[in-house]
């Protein structure tokens, strides 16, 4: 727990390839790409087929699970998944581990054991293999952040530019770095600041309003920017959004309703990204995990298995 394996293969179509090639991303974890003609079958990680093997077993079997919706028409009132749901985000993670720890404690007719007593024998053959383990660090944690959809953003003298909010840093005022352009990465869960990657390592800037979008998910801040869209749109007006218009109306009490339940999704999923982050990164510092952010002294020594 607390570390990923590297993949050996990265398959991508050719389009996704361009985009991703040069990602800080693939750079820091030395993953390799390789690319796919369009149409072409592709072979997923072996994580990929628990998907749907826990879609059918598990999550189609919960009540306000969504498989009426498959025929909308047909679906009435009463049996309305939406109105059948009522699993916490809390309630469901812990009902889902404790599904995954059955599944792998269960014998599998396939591998003529259970995965766990597969897993430890490969364990025992092959070694941790820790000269391939990526840490769940903060570095880790930053380059798996979305980010817009052209990838980076233009360095200016107020910042860069991230989903209408402007980001700044004492790193990006520069005469070297205006006008270039730049990876960056936005919290999901934290409006007020974002990351730029410059000088091989990750910027944290933030935001010129950090005291209201503080806190504010990116989803909270996108229904606050459609709102005013529909306001000024309904009035037949049209102007440009900012940050200092979003920042303002989710200052304001006049569309609180509208942004009560986005709020109380937010908290639930915050309470549990941090218990979840909390339990990775402990986890993490109690192992001998590689540093893979430290470019020094990475050699290591193969170890000699015995004949079998």
């Amino acid at each position: 727990f607390g570390l990923l394996e590297k993949a050996n293969d990265l398959f991508f179509g050719e389009s996704a390839l361009l985009h991703v090639r040069h990602s800080p991303s693939v750079t820091d974890f030395s993953l390799l790409l390789i690319g796919k003609a369009q149409g072409e079958q592709i072979n997923g990680a072996i994580i990929e087929r628990m998907f749907r093997l826990t879609r059918d077993q598990f999550a189609n079997a919960l009540l306000g699970n969504t498989q009426a919706e498959r025929h909308i028409r047909q679906v009435s009132p009463e049996v309305n998944p939406v109105k059948l749901a009522n699993w916490t985000l809390e309630r469901l993670t812990i009902r889902l581990e404790e599904y995954f720890e059955t599944y792998h404690q269960n014998f599998h007719s396939t591998l003529g054991c259970t995965p766990n007593q597969k897993f430890l024998e490969g364990m025992r053959i092959y070694g941790a293999r820790r000269n391939v383990l990526i840490s769940y660090d903060k570095n880790f944690i930053i380059t798996t952040m979305p980010t817009t959809s052209k990838g980076d953003a233009k360095i200016t003298n107020r910042g860069v530019k991230i989903n209408y909010i402007f980001y700044n840093s004492v790193a990006l005022d520069r005469y070297s770095l205006i006008n270039s352009r730049a990876p960056v990465r936005y919290d999901p869960w934290d409006g007020g600041h974002a990351y730029v990657y410059c000088n091989n390592e990750w910027v944290e800037c933030f935001s010129e309003y950090y005291k209201a979008f503080k806190g504010m998910s990116a989803k909270k801040i996108a229904i606050a920017t459609e709102c005013l869209r529909q306001k000024h749109r309904m009035a037949g007006k049209e102007y440009e959004i900012t940050a200092q218009r979003i920042a303002d109306f989710l200052s304001s009490i006049e569309e609180e309703e509208k942004l009560a339940m986005q709020t109380m999704h937010d908290s639930e999923v915050q309470e549990m990204n941090s218990k979840i982050s909390q339990n990775l990164l402990v986890s993490n510092t109690e192992g001998e995990a590689v540093d893979v952010d430290n470019k020094v002294n990475q050699s290591w020594t193969p170890k000699i298995l015995d004949t079998f």
